[in-house]
C-alpha cells in the first residue's frame, strides 16, 4: 500500500484502468486460465476480499472508480461482488451507489447474475 493505505487496486481503479484492474483481479484468484467463471469459491472469496480492502479513507477501488465515472472499471470490480455485499460509506459517508452510471451497471450486472441462476 501507499501512504494513504491505497493498493493498486485502488489507483489502478482511481485512473480507470480496466485492463489493470481486471489483471489485479486474475492475479488474486491466482487464475491460470482466462475463463474467470471457472474459479473455485476459495478463489472469489479471495477476489472480494481484495475488492472490500479500505484505504485510510475508508474508500474501496469500487468507491475510486465510482467517484471518477469509471464505468468499465466498476463493471469489472462488481464481476465477483457479492450482490448482497452493503458497501459502508466512506470518512464524507459517500457510498459507491452515489453515482446514477454505477447503480445502473451494478443493477445491469446483478440482474444478468440473477438470470443466469
Amino acid at each position: 500500500t501507499n501512504a494513504k493505505g491505497q493498493t493498486p487496486l485502488h489507483v489502478a481503479a482511481r485512473y480507470g484502468n480496466s485492463t489493470i484492474v481486471k489483471l489485479l483481479i486474475k492475479s488474486s484468484a491466482k487464475a491460470r486460465d482466462r475463463d474467470l467463471e471457472k474459479l473455485g469459491m476459495d478463489q472469489v472469496n479471495a477476489v472480494r476480499e481484495m475488492l472490500r480492502i479500505t484505504d485510510q479513507e475508508c474508500n474501496t477501488a469500487l468507491h475510486e472508480a465510482a467517484r471518477r465515472d469509471n464505468v468499465e472499471v466498476v463493471k469489472a470490480l462488481l464481476e465477483f461482488e457479492d450482490p448482497d455485499f452493503p458497501y459502508s460509506a466512506n470518512k464524507k459517508q459517500e457510498t459507491p451507489l452515489y453515482n446514477v452510471e454505477v447503480v445502473k451497471a451494478m443493477l445491469h450486472t446483478w440482474v444478468l447474475d440473477y438470470q443466469l441462476q
